[in-house]
């Protein structure tokens, strides 16, 4: 099955370096399906706006006068995407294209998924727990002062983001 177009939406405050790193390793002309880059960008000081015009003139870009956080700047955002799907991306994400377009073949080949979260990974390139199938106060607090790594307690089948190690 051939994947679906993607419309990457970036919300973007002051990270000027960031933004064009992540820009340029998602731009690849070859690509086999639409890819649509999007930049909302909350009224920035460092010259973002006019860095991504200059050297991105494809990326539709939103300046907006104020900064709105980030449901205010996805949403102006997703009323431009034209692609079937979605993805949003904080400014300082480190991806590629070929990443985007393994997602969207996995959305083309199980389209009864409706949301896809990538696996997030640190620095070392050990997997990030960034979501929780147990969101408690005890499992935050367990967490936070490093009981979470202790064995023989197994904390870590709480984190989804380690069930899914490939």
């Amino acid at each position: 099955m051939s994947p679906r177009g993607v419309s990457v939406i970036i919300v973007n405050w002051n990270t000027q370096d960031l933004v064009l790193r992540l820009l340029r390793s998602l731009f690849s002309p070859n690509e086999a399906h639409e890819h649509e880059l999007i930049v909302v960008d909350h009224n920035s000081s460092d010259g973002s706006v006019e860095a991504i015009r200059l050297e991105l003139p494809a990326v539709k870009l939103v300046a907006q006068t104020e900064n709105r956080g980030f449901a205010g700047g996805v949403n102006p955002g997703v009323e431009l995407a034209t692609q079937p799907l979605v993805l949003l991306l904080n400014s300082d994400a480190q991806t590629s294209s070929a990443s985007t377009t393994e997602a969207a073949q996995y959305m083309a080949e199980f389209p009864q998924v409706g949301v896809l979260g990538p696996r997030i990974l640190n620095p070392d390139r050990s997997p990030q727990s960034s979501c929780w199938r147990d969101p408690s106060l005890m499992w935050i607090a367990i967490s936070a002062i490093g009981l979470s790594k202790l064995k023989p307690f197994n904390f870590e089948r709480y984190a989804v983001a380690m069930r899914f190690e490939s």
